[in-house]
């Protein structure tokens, strides 16, 4: 699978479901705060909720 499909499907999924793209970005502060030296631990940290998304947009 290409990377640029990737990145827009899950643009276009979380621009039409607004609950989760509000999940996604309440995460996404969560570990920017929790880790702003540690970029590994922040992806990390947004895993669970990337490849839950990309369940749902039939990424997986």
């Amino acid at each position: 699978m290409k990377t640029e499909h990737v990145i827009v499907t899950f643009r276009d999924y979380l621009r039409q479901h607004k609950e989760d793209r509000n999940i996604y970005s309440s995460i996404k502060k969560e570990m920017a705060l929790k880790y702003p030296e540690d970029i590994d631990s922040y992806i990390e940290g947004k895993q669970p909720a990337i490849l839950d998304i990309y369940k749902k947009c039939g990424l997986l």
